[in-house]
């Protein structure tokens, strides 16, 4: 996924996340963010002041962080047929031998 301005002006802020994490040259400096973002007490929706929404950001953040470490660290579904053993039933060999 490549950013284009002229594509579109208004950026959802969950692929841009997206586009930011799978990109080899930014993708420590959005981990390393988004972990400070964590931690940090300083918040764009305060806790002090929303109770339970003041860490709904830090939830949602969390999550997009999680989705995108689970695409990127775990191996995605391949056909690994030639690499698998086959099964030989015990009645097949006896079938073939006769």
């Amino acid at each position: 996924m490549k950013f284009n301005p002229k594509k579109s002006l208004t950026l959802n802020p969950f692929k841009l996340y997206a586009l930011f994490f799978r990109n080899t040259k930014t993708r420590w400096i959005a981990i390393i963010l988004t972990l400070v973002y964590i931690i940090s007490p300083i918040d764009l929706m305060p806790e002090a002041f929303l109770l339970f929404f003041g860490g709904v950001d830090d939830l949602i953040l969390f999550i997009m962080f999680a989705i995108e470490s689970i695409k990127l660290f775990l191996p995605k579904g391949r056909d690994n047929s030639k690499n698998k053993k086959q099964v030989i039933d015990a009645e097949d060999l006896n079938s073939k031998g006769r």
